[in-house]
């Protein structure tokens, strides 16, 4: 499916994915500001509300801009396997004492950062550009050595951009027509 404006339905989970990475953005940037131990359960409530908007838009997702392929579909669920391996490896090194607790989260967002390259061939262009955005921001953020806060906010307002660049063509197109 395309568009006269370019091939954005060619990606149809782009836009659900945007509100999910806008929602866990959100969520970063109130968990780094709450400081402390508030940014793992924060970010599991920005998962948990993405994951629900993702549903709640799927119907008007299927009627505006189609269904992905079924060739997309796997090739997310292949980067969602990279980051899992990678979270796994994260913990091993951990547990081996081979990074620190400090390391730990620059550690997890480039993670994010890599499996967003990866969902390229899933999500489109812009998911692709996040990832990249989100690992040069953590290579500044070590470069000048920003707190982690900083390191964690910076990020979020990424998410939040991109996600919502990514999920705008949903609220912004006309709710009764699937045409531009």
């Amino acid at each position: 499916m395309t568009s006269s404006t370019g091939a954005t339905q060619t990606y149809p989970m782009r836009y659900g994915g945007g509100a999910f990475v806008c929602g866990v953005g959100i969520a970063i940037i109130i968990g780094a500001l709450m400081g402390g131990d508030a940014i793992a359960p924060a970010l599991g409530i920005g998962f948990l509300l993405g994951t629900l908007a993702i549903f709640v838009l799927r119907a008007r997702v299927a009627r505006l801009f189609g269904r992905p392929e079924r060739r997309q579909v796997r090739l997310m669920w292949g980067a969602i396997a990279f980051e899992l391996a990678g979270f796994a490896l994260l913990s091993w090194c951990i547990s081996s004492h081979v990074i620190s607790e400090r390391e730990l989260w620059p550690g997890v967002l480039a993670v994010v950062a890599a499996h967003f390259v990866l969902m390229r061939w899933s999500f489109g262009g812009w998911m692709a550009y996040l990832g990249i955005a989100i690992l040069l921001w953590l290579g500044l953020a070590w470069l000048m050595s920003l707190s982690l806060t900083l390191t964690l906010v910076g990020d979020g307002f990424l998410k939040l951009g991109f996600g919502a660049i990514m999920a705008a063509p949903l609220f912004l197109r006309p709710k009764n027509s699937a045409t531009n």
